[in-house]
């Protein structure tokens, strides 16, 4: 089984427990203790921000829509592959990205629509 290891602060004890973003088995390991995470959400995390990138990359690669927001698309997209960050923090960051892009006023309404819907697919991300 495939394991993600989270260093916890405090007492930890063995067990597991079901928590909203998945199973979460915890195990003692002596005065430091960690988590085992079930990467079910991480996998599932990392789909949606597949699936943003598919979109992304179409926005980015549109030429009827204007250079500046090709641009911010291809940034978010770079922002999105950064593995060095948590997925949340990630889809965060693009959502920031967009956000400003957003109120563009050249912006075509099939491309604002589209980032709308890969704005509201990354919202779904949490820690």
């Amino acid at each position: 089984m495939d394991t993600l290891e989270v260093e916890v602060f405090g007492n930890v004890t063995a067990g597991k427990m079901e928590t909203p973003a998945g199973n979460l088995s915890i195990r003692s390991m002596g005065n430091r203790g960690f988590c085992m995470v079930h990467k079910k959400k991480l996998m599932e995390y990392e789909e949606i921000i597949k699936q943003a990138l598919v979109i992304l990359e179409q926005v980015s690669e549109d030429t009827t829509t204007p250079r500046n927001i090709r641009r911010v698309a291809k940034e978010s997209m770079d922002v999105l592959q950064v593995t060095e960050y948590t997925p949340a923090v990630r889809a965060s960051n693009a959502i920031s990205l967009l956000d400003d892009v957003l109120q563009d006023p050249n912006m075509p309404p099939y491309t604002r629509v589209k980032l709308w819907n890969v704005m509201s697919t990354l919202e779904a991300i949490r820690d």
